[in-house]
């Protein structure tokens, strides 16, 4: 089922295919990862960030009209996390909130990048 589209996964998630749910998960979660990773710099706040973007996924999954942007808003919910992460260990830590204005201005909406990604490779091709 890996090899199935997007919108396919995301149709039959939503119709309750665990399995389906667990492809987008294999097919998503490293580079989920990697971008909670690299804004902010801790595996283990990195790891909570993956999980709650899955689980904030898997509830909110009827929500996504469109499942060709499912890799768009799956990266939206995982950069909103990021920055509650974030806060969650400015807290635990007493980091002021107007330091943690670095955290947030340093997020530039995946969904750009990936919208540039695509955009670039139509022109090349």
């Amino acid at each position: 089922m890996t090899t199935s589209s997007d919108p396919t996964l995301v149709a039959a998630a939503a119709a309750g295919d665990g399995d389906a749910f667990a492809a987008l998960y294999d097919r998503y979660a490293d580079r989920v990862h990697t971008f909670a990773y690299s804004r902010l710099r801790d595996p283990a706040d990195a790891a909570d960030a993956l999980q709650i973007t899955f689980v904030t996924a898997f509830q909110k999954l009827d929500q996504l009209d469109d499942g060709s942007r499912f890799r768009a808003w799956l990266f939206s919910i995982a950069r909103t996390t990021i920055i509650d992460v974030a806060r969650a260990r400015a807290r635990q830590t007493s980091i002021p909130d107007d330091e943690l204005g670095d955290v947030a201005a340093d997020q530039r909406a995946p969904e750009r990048d990936l919208e540039a990604e695509e955009s670039g490779a139509l022109l090349w091709q």
